[in-house]
């Protein structure tokens, strides 16, 4: 069961829209193909509850499945409500409660200071759930050879296995229609926030980057699928399901050019495909011909992790971006007819307002792109960015979980700029980027290329009315002063947008 929503949703109230998404899980459903696929686990039954999918009570659902175990995978946001659901499985269930995913990985150990989970997994699930669930039945299995396993000792003593790493992507079962049943498809959102009949695939496991603020969940060497494996499961959801439009989820998809270009020539020849890139390509790593290539294939969408327009901070972070070439790449693509996107980071380690300025400056001078995320640095443990917050006098959350995206952490993880400025910072950008007249028609003529007028319209209503209301403070277009931008904005939104929001 993947905990994705916040406790609102768990809790039965009421929800906001970026809360009541429900993507599709791709991790939880590799875990599903892969468990069902060992011939050994043929009297195992598997259950894959997608409930806010189904609009459906997830106390009752488990209550009437009854499992032995209940398995939950979340990211550290969801980590109050990730206990809050282990808690009522134990006490109501008395289920073996395992977890997983993201925030377990990050963690590790810590994750069993919750006396109602039994077992972490951590890493790439595949390499041990089936062992594991096969210890849990008492199959013989022993908790020292589970990949990934944390567990407790009789004494209390947590112990934590080697990580499980799948070396072979293409020995892995993939998802099939049969893992999405009963309601294939039905109430999922993409990450595009777009209600679309869509599948994400992953094409590549690992990074080699050491970005300090980045997870290090598949490791730091990548390993790949073959591009005929890929084809064939793009195939297999086009002619099976009728699915269309991809959404790629690899860390960094455009690391290998010549894969890149064995891939997405072959998409080239299947007219009508769409592919979408929401976790972002790495700009500096693009060529003309790559961006090319990948419009013949169907490129509609991509983002662009810039995180920070200045090179010096780009060395603190580890990133090492070349801006220059990043710049180059912005502008060709984005004016080649993909939407494109940006990912940026404030308050950094080290980082001054002059450094912040930058960026923002770096975005709004861009007319390539037709969209940016600004957010403010929530440091996660396990990471190195982690440890030099604290070093700069960061105070994390209490209770260390349950950080946001849209939010900032109310401590700033910068000596040099206080939490309070880091806010303001953060709406100056949106200001800049998003209330120019050329911004606007930039967003109007790319949706018009690349969507269909329901697609234009969620997109245009979730990203414009979300910035205006979370970060400008503005609940109609009425209250903008008159001009140019104004107009195109009420091109862009239709009457009523922002209030029904």
């Amino acid at each position: 069961m993947n905990v994705n929503a916040k406790q609102d949703a768990i809790l039965g109230r009421e929800l906001t829209f970026y809360e009541n998404k429900c993507s599709i899980e791709l991790g939880t459903l590799y875990l599903e193909a892969n468990v069902a696929w060992r011939p050994e686990d043929r009297t195992l039954q598997v259950n894959l509850l997608h409930l806010l999918s189904r609009g459906e009570d997830w106390r009752s659902a488990l209550g009437r499945f009854a499992p032995d175990v209940v398995a939950l995978s979340a990211l550290t946001y969801y980590a109050p409500e990730l206990a809050f659901v282990a808690g009522w499985v134990k006490a109501e269930l008395g289920s073996v409660v395992i977890v997983g995913g993201p925030h377990a990985t990050a963690i590790g150990r810590g994750v069993l200071d919750d006396g109602n989970i039994d077992y972490a997994l951590v890493g790439e699930g595949e390499a041990g759930f089936g062992d594991l669930l096969d210890l849990v039945r008492g199959g013989g299995t022993r908790r020292a050879d589970v990949g990934g396993l944390v567990y407790r000792e009789p004494d209390g003593t947590v112990r934590a296995n080697p990580r499980g790493v799948v070396p072979d992507l293409d020995a892995l079962a993939t998802p099939t229609l049969a893992h999405l049943d009963p309601d294939p498809f039905a109430g999922y959102t993409s990450l595009l926030n777009l209600k679309v009949r869509y599948m994400p695939i992953v094409t590549t496991r690992g990074c080699p980057y050491q970005c300090v603020y980045c997870h290090d969940i598949m490791g730091k060497s990548v390993r790949y699928r073959s591009a005929a494996a890929v084809v064939a499961e793009v195939d297999y959801w086009h002619e099976a399901a009728g699915v269309d439009t991809f959404l790629v989820y690899d860390d960094i998809f455009n690391i290998h050019r010549g894969r890149v270009r064995e891939i997405f020539a072959e998409f080239a020849r299947r007219p009508g495909l769409r592919f979408a890139f929401p976790n972002g390509l790495r700009a500096d790593l693009l060529s003309e011909d790559i961006v090319d290539l990948l419009l013949d294939g169907g490129t509609f969408y991509a983002m662009v992790a810039v995180e920070s327009g200045d090179q010096r901070v780009q060395q603190v972070i580890k990133k090492r971006l070349n801006l220059d070439r990043t710049r180059r790449m912005i502008e060709y693509m984005g004016n080649a007819g993909v939407i494109l996107g940006s990912f940026n980071i404030f308050g950094f380690p080290s980082e001054t307002e002059a450094d912040i300025e930058r960026t923002i400056e770096f975005n709004a001078s861009t007319t390539g792109l037709s969209k940016a995320n600004f957010f403010v640095l929530s440091p996660h443990e396990g990471t190195e960015v982690w440890d030099m917050a604290l070093g700069q006098g960061y105070e994390p959350p209490r209770g260390g979980a349950g950080q946001g995206y849209f939010s900032a952490p109310e401590s700033s993880p910068t000596a040099e700029v206080s939490w309070d400025r880091l806010e303001e910072l953060r709406r100056e950008a949106y200001s800049r980027f998003y209330l120019t007249p050329a911004r606007v028609r930039k967003v109007l003529t790319d949706t018009a290329r690349n969507m269909t007028p329901q697609e234009k319209h969620t997109f245009h209503s979730v990203d414009y009315s979300f910035v205006l209301r979370q970060f400008l403070d503005v609940d109609s277009l009425d209250a903008l002063p008159g001009g140019e931008t104004t107009d195109l904005l009420h091109d862009l939104l239709p009457a009523g947008v922002l209030s029904g929001y």
